[in-house]
């Protein structure tokens, strides 16, 4: 599982989120999702989820001015540091089981902060998947990716515009020659 891609992931989230830089965290969870939607990887997609997350956590004045941020911050961080340990002791269990207890910090600070039914780290779920759907995956494949359920992706899809978007992200020749390397045709 040690992949120099998923540590230097691990890092930056660490180092944005450490700097309190929403706006890096936001570019580092559409770059990551993207890259998790072409190379189905789950590792890169859930660095994404946490980074999106983040983004959303900070943005929020409330959770950042509350005499608690610093406690959370602190948990959090911790967790990033597990898991890019994690990462380079090859322990896949260990990397998940950091990830969780983010998302669990996460919800724990949406249950004391939030003003909301879905906790970001769902809505994040949602939102990561729909990235990955408008990077050329499937709706089932999107939803796998980000452990969601299919139905609020569509839901989400559909209240969005991105769809309506004519725009191609890149051309079919780097989409194909992408592909040829994933399964091993191309060097």
């Amino acid at each position: 599982m040690q992949d120099n891609a998923l540590l230097k992931a691990i890092d930056s989230l660490k180092e944005s989120f450490a700097k309190e830089n929403a706006l890096d965290l936001r570019l580092l969870s559409n770059e990551l999702i993207k890259k998790a939607a072409l190379e189905n990887s789950h590792e890169l997609a859930s660095i994404a989820l946490v980074a999106y997350s983040l983004h959303k956590v900070m943005n929020k004045e409330h959770h950042i001015r509350s005499p608690k941020w610093k406690t959370r911050k602190k948990a959090i961080l911790s967790c990033i540091e597990k898991a890019h340990n994690a990462l380079k002791k090859n322990d896949s269990k260990a990397f998940h089981k950091s990830i969780n207890s983010i998302a669990f910090e996460l919800q724990r600070m949406d249950r004391f902060f939030g003003r909301y039914v879905q906790s970001i780290f769902d809505k994040a779920r949602v939102k990561c998947a729909a990235d990955a759907y408008f990077f050329g995956l499937s709706l089932s494949q999107a939803a796998d990716l980000t452990h969601t359920d299919r139905k609020a992706v569509q839901e989400y899809i559909g209240f969005t515009r991105s769809q309506d978007k004519n725009e191609i992200i890149e051309g079919i020749g780097k989409r194909l020659n992408a592909f040829k390397k994933a399964i091993g045709e191309v060097k």
